[in-house]
C-alpha cells in the first residue's frame, strides 16, 4: 500500500533518496541543497513542505512542494527509488495517495519510461509537453541591427508595470490569467532571478518585446521571450533572441538553453535558424 506521511527517521535512506535528485529528473530542485544554504529558521519552515511516499511500510521516496496560488502547488523536487515497484503496489490496492486531494499538484519532468510509470501509478495525469532546445555560446553574435532597435536593461522598483502590461499583451490567451504586479514583485525574489539579465527591445520610442535569462538548477535558460502582437513579422524576436544570447556571452556563460511548446512551429524555427538545437522533451504533469 502507498502512503504519503509527512515525517521519515531513517537517515541512511533519506541520504540516498537526496543524492538521486538530479538523477531522477534533471528539472528537480535539489530540497537538500537548498536546505543546506538557508539558515536554521528557514529550515523549519521548509520542513513544513515535504512528503515522504511509503510503499508497505518503507520510505521510497519523497516530494517537496511550493504554493504557488490558492489550492495549487509546484512540486520542485520529487525523487522515486528506482527499485521501488509501485505499479505493483498499484494493482493490489486501487486507492491512491489521498494527500493530493488537497489542491492541484504541477511536476514537470524529463520524458522517461521511470518518471512515466510513477507518477501514472500516484495518479498523475500528462498535461502537456514542452522540447527542451540547448545553444552552445562558442562567439558573440554579429549582425546587422537597424538604428530604430534599442534595448534597455528592466530596472528593478521601476520597470514592473511596463513588463507586466508587455507580457500579458505577448501571452494573452483564454485559458491564461493575466499577470499583476505583484507576480512581477514574486519573480524578482525567487533565487533563479538574476539581475541585469531582464531585457526590452524598443523600436524607436516604443516598446515592442521582453526576454530574460534565469539561472534555473545551475543552468541558464531565456525565459518569456516574446514580441508583442502588434509587431510581430518584422524581425524583432531575432534581433531580441540574438542579443540575449550576446547578454551571456558577455557574463562568459557557455550554453543556453530555452524551452518551446511542441506546436509552435514559428518559435521551434526562429531558435533552430539561430543555433539551438533539440536536447529532450519535458512533460507537465498535473494531478
Amino acid at each position: 500500500m502507498i502512503k504519503i506521511k509527512r515525517l521519515c527517521f531513517d537517515k541512511n535512506i533519506l541520504t540516498d533518496l537526496f543524492e538521486s535528485s538530479k538523477s531522477f529528473n534533471s528539472f528537480n530542485n535539489s530540497f537538500i541543497k537548498f536546505y543546506k544554504s538557508k539558515p536554521p529558521i528557514i529550515r523549519l519552515f521548509l520542513l513544513r513542505n515535504i512528503r515522504f511516499i511509503y510503499l508497505n511500510k518503507k520510505v521510497v521516496g519523497y516530494f517537496w512542494f511550493e504554493q504557488i496560488y490558492e489550492k495549487t502547488y509546484s512540486i520542485k523536487d520529487f525523487v522515486v527509488d528506482r527499485t521501488a515497484d509501485l505499479s505493483k503496489s498499484l494493482e493490489e490496492n486501487t486507492v491512491k495517495p489521498g494527500f493530493f486531494s488537497k489542491g492541484l499538484f504541477i511536476y514537470e519532468c524529463e520524458d522517461n519510461t521511470l518518471s512515466n510509470i510513477t507518477l501514472n501509478t500516484l495518479g498523475f495525469k500528462k498535461s502537456g509537453e514542452t522540447l527542451l532546445m540547448e545553444k552552445n555560446i562558442e562567439n558573440k553574435t554579429i549582425e546587422e541591427v537597424p538604428n530604430n532597435i534599442s534595448f534597455t536593461f528592466m530596472v528593478n522598483n521601476k520597470d514592473e508595470n511596463l513588463r507586466c502590461n508587455l507580457q500579458n499583451n505577448i501571452f494573452e490567451d483564454d485559458s491564461r490569467i493575466p499577470l499583476t504586479i505583484d507576480d512581477i514583485y514574486y519573480d524578482q525574489c525567487q533565487d533563479y532571478y538574476l539581475d541585469n539579465a531582464s531585457v526590452f527591445i524598443k523600436s524607436y520610442d516604443e516598446y515592442v518585446g521582453y526576454g530574460q535569462i534565469i539561472l534555473n538548477n545551475d543552468s541558464y535558460f531565456i525565459v518569456n521571450l516574446g514580441i508583442v502582437k502588434e509587431q510581430r513579422g518584422k524581425g524583432f524576436s531575432t534581433h531580441l533572441l540574438n542579443h540575449l544570447i550576446n547578454v551571456c556571452y558577455d557574463r562568459g556563460i557557455k550554453s543556453i538553453y530555452i524551452r518551446v511548446d511542441q506546436q509552435n512551429e514559428i518559435a521551434k524555427m526562429l531558435y533552430l535558424n539561430n543555433g539551438f538545437k533539440f536536447v529532450n522533451t519535458v512533460s507537465i504533469w498535473e494531478q
